[in-house]
């Protein structure tokens, strides 16, 4: 085991930062969401989005009478919805995000 560890010391340090930031940044949204400091229009399109999605249902986004993808063009968005049914909040999306955006896709 402390060989493994030795190894890999460096992937585990930046999963674990990794982690850390997601979690922290999710803390801070719920925070903002919980004082009522969240911007209501793009938060009601991504959430009615990840809802339809979650449920299998097509992405028409009533807010704008349009497709979803054709307004916010995010297919990242699929990779979410399995968290989105454990947990229905309006907040997985962006800690979620930038998560993913800090994972370095190498060999």
């Amino acid at each position: 085991m402390k060989g493994f560890v030795r190894q890999h010391i460096g992937e585990i340090v930046l999963v674990g930062g990794i982690v850390t930031f997601v979690l922290i940044l999710l803390f801070l949204q719920l925070r903002r969401f919980n004082l009522l400091g969240a911007l209501a229009f793009d938060l009601g399109i991504y959430e009615q989005a990840a809802w339809q999605m979650a449920q299998g249902q097509p992405l028409f986004n009533t807010v704008r009478g349009t497709h979803f993808f054709g307004d916010h063009f995010r297919p990242i968005m699929f990779l979410f919805v399995p968290f989105y049914r454990l947990w229905a909040h309006p907040f997985w999306g962006k800690p979620l995000h930038w998560g993913w955006g800090l994972c370095p896709f190498t060999d």
